[in-house]
C-alpha cells in the first residue's frame, strides 16, 4: 500500500520529469542562450516578465524596459510602470536572472522545482480534501 508520502514523491518525481522533459523538448534549441539573445526569443506574456525583471535588476524600478530591441514585438506600456503585472514573479526572476545573468541556467531549473512544488501542493489539497 502507497503511504501519502510515497504518493507525494511520485507526484513531485513525476511532474518534474514531464516540466523537465518538456523544456527540454520545447526550447532545446536555445538552451544556451543569453543575453540580449535569450531577450529576443521570448514574446507576449512571457516577454514582458522578462522586460520587467531587466528593469529591476538594473535598478530602473518596476517598469517594461525599453532598453532592447523590440522589433516584430509588442509588450504592453513599454517605457512605463508595469502596473498590469503582480510583482513577485518579476522580482524573482531579476534575482535569477541577477545570479545567473539573462539565461537558462538558473531560470529553467527553478522553474522546474517551482512547477513541481505546486503538483506537489495540488496533490497534497486533494488528497486532504478527499
Amino acid at each position: 500500500m502507497l503511504t501519502t508520502r510515497r504518493v507525494l514523491v511520485i507526484v513531485f518525481v513525476v511532474a518534474a520529469t514531464l516540466r523537465l522533459g518538456y523544456g527540454i523538448a520545447a526550447h532545446r534549441h536555445v538552451l544556451t542562450t543569453s543575453g540580449s539573445s535569450f531577450i529576443a526569443i521570448w514574446d507576449h506574456d512571457a516577454l514582458e516578465h522578462v522586460l520587467i525583471a531587466k528593469a529591476i535588476s538594473e535598478g530602473k524600478g518596476y517598469i517594461v524596459d525599453s532598453d532592447v530591441d523590440l522589433t516584430d514585438k509588442h509588450p504592453r506600456l513599454v517605457g512605463g510602470p508595469a502596473i498590469f503585472k503582480a510583482p513577485l514573479y518579476q522580482y524573482l526572476l531579476a534575482v535569477v536572472f541577477s545570479l545567473s545573468g539573462f539565461s537558462f541556467a538558473l531560470f529553467f531549473p527553478l522553474q522546474v522545482l517551482l512547477g513541481s512544488g505546486v503538483s506537489l501542493l495540488v496533490a497534497k489539497i486533494g488528497m486532504e480534501a478527499f
